[in-house]
C-alpha cells in the first residue's frame, strides 16, 4: 500500500511539472539610437564631441559615428568645427574656439547618411561663487581584496565639504566632479625605482546642488569622501613572479609620493540640472518593478529630419572654478593639511602609468 502511495505521489508530480511550458516573451528590436555627448567650458583647452551609436538593451557595446561632420554655433553666427582624432571623438582647435562667458552656443551633427542632430541652445553663465574647501577627518568600512582575501577594513579618509553664500534665491545650479591623482615611486632591484601614478574619479553620481538654502542664503553642500589609506588604493609592498623561475620573487616597495585632489564646479542651467537628476534616479535604482529606465533620460538634442530617431546624451555648456590641492595625509587639528596648488587638467593624464627612471612630464612636485 505504502508502495502505491509513494508511486502515486510521484506520478501526480510528473503530470504537474510536465503541464508547465517555458514561455518565452518576445522583445522587439530597439531601434538604432545615435548617442552624442558633449561639455563646453570656459577652460582654455580642447574640447571633446562623442558621437557613437548604441545597439540593442542586450549588449553593452557602442560603435563610433566615423565621419560626420561636427560643428558649434554661437549667437553670432560663428561656426567653429570639430575635427575627429580617433574614431568617434571630434576635436575643437583650441587656439580659435575659445568659448566666452555670456555667449550662446548650440551643437550640430550631420552623420555620413545625412542625418541632421542639433541641440538645444545652451548660455555660458558667469563662474559661481565657491568658498574654500573643508575636510572632515572620517573612517568608513570598505570590502577590499588583498592577498586575493577578501577583507573588511575601517579605512581613514576625509569627508570634504564647501559653503555656498548665494545673493539671492534665483541663483542657478552647480553640478560638481571630484578626481584624485595618487602618486608613488616603486623601488626595485630592476628596474631601480619607478615613478606611478593612478587617477580616479570619486563621484558615484552626477553631484548636484539642491538649491535648498536657510534664511540667510547660505548652504553647506557635500562633496564626498576620499579614502586617504595605501591599501585601498593597492600602493603597498608587493610580490611579483619571475618568469621561467617558479620559486623567484621580485620584491617591490610602493611609497606614496603625493595624493592630488582637483574639485571642479560647474555653473550649469536648469535643463542640466533637470537632466543629470533624471539620471542620478537611474543610477539609485535598486531594481525594482518600477525603477525607470534608461530610456526616460532623453536629452537636449534631435534630429532634424526624422523626429523619430532616438537621440540619446547631452549638450552641456558650462563655466568652471577649479581647486585643487595636495593633501597631507597626516591629520593636523580636526583637518587634513590641503594645499592649494595651481589648477591641473587631469583630462590630459591617464588613468594610470608609470615611467622608469624619470619622473613623467605630469609628475606633480
Amino acid at each position: 500500500m505504502k508502495q502505491f502511495l509513494w508511486f502515486s505521489v510521484l506520478l501526480c508530480s510528473i503530470t504537474a511539472f510536465s503541464c508547465k511550458e517555458l514561455y518565452t516573451p518576445e522583445l522587439e528590436d530597439i531601434p538604432e539610437a545615435i548617442v552624442i555627448e558633449g561639455l563646453i567650458t570656459d577652460e582654455y583647452k580642447t574640447h571633446v564631441i562623442s558621437v557613437t551609436k548604441a545597439v540593442n538593451y542586450d549588449t553593452i557595446a557602442t560603435f563610433p559615428e566615423k565621419g560626420a561632420k561636427v560643428f558649434i554655433t554661437d549667437n553670432l553666427g560663428n561656426s567653429f568645427y570639430f575635427k575627429e582624432l580617433t574614431a568617434g571623438k571630434y576635436y575643437s582647435d583650441s587656439a580659435t574656439f575659445k568659448p566666452k562667458i555670456g555667449s550662446t552656443y548650440f551643437l550640430t551633427v550631420v552623420t555620413k547618411n545625412n542625418n541632421v542632430y542639433k541641440s538645444a541652445e545652451q548660455k555660458l553663465l558667469p563662474k559661481g561663487t565657491q568658498e574654500e574647501i573643508s575636510s572632515i577627518p572620517q573612517k568608513l568600512k570598505y570590502n577590499l581584496t588583498i592577498d586575493g582575501k577578501a577583507q573588511f577594513l575601517d579605512l581613514k579618509g576625509s569627508h570634504f565639504q564647501t559653503v555656498f553664500r548665494l545673493q539671492s534665491e534665483t541663483e542657478p545650479y552647480y553640478r560638481f566632479s571630484n578626481y584624485l591623482l595618487v602618486e608613488y615611486i616603486a623601488r626595485s632591484s630592476d628596474p631601480p625605482i619607478s615613478y606611478c601614478w593612478k587617477k580616479y574619479n570619486l563621484n558615484d553620481f552626477f553631484n548636484i546642488n539642491d538649491r535648498q538654502y536657510n534664511s540667510s542664503l547660505e548652504f553647506q553642500h557635500d562633496l564626498g569622501f576620499c579614502p586617504f589609506d595605501l591599501n585601498f588604493y593597492g600602493v603597498v609592498r608587493r610580490e611579483v613572479s619571475i618568469p621561467g623561475c617558479p620559486m623567484c620573487v621580485r620584491i617591490i616597495n610602493n611609497d606614496l609620493y603625493k595624493y592630488i585632489i582637483s574639485f571642479k564646479q560647474y555653473h550649469i542651467n536648469n535643463d542640466t540640472y533637470k537632466y543629470y537628476k533624471s539620471l542620478n534616479r537611474q543610477l539609485a535604482a535598486s531594481q525594482q518593478i518600477f525603477d525607470p529606465i534608461s530610456f526616460q533620460s532623453y536629452g537636449n538634442i534631435t534630429c532634424v529630419n526624422d523626429s523619430n530617431k532616438i537621440v540619446l546624451g547631452f549638450f552641456e555648456t558650462s563655466s568652471v572654478n577649479i581647486n585643487t590641492y595636495i593633501v597631507e595625509p597626516s591629520i593636523s587639528g580636526n583637518n587634513y593639511t590641503l594645499n592649494k596648488i595651481s589648477p591641473i587638467d587631469f583630462d590630459s593624464i591617464s588613468q594610470e602609468g608609470y615611467n622608469d627612471l624619470a619622473p613623467p612630464k605630469s609628475w606633480i612636485y
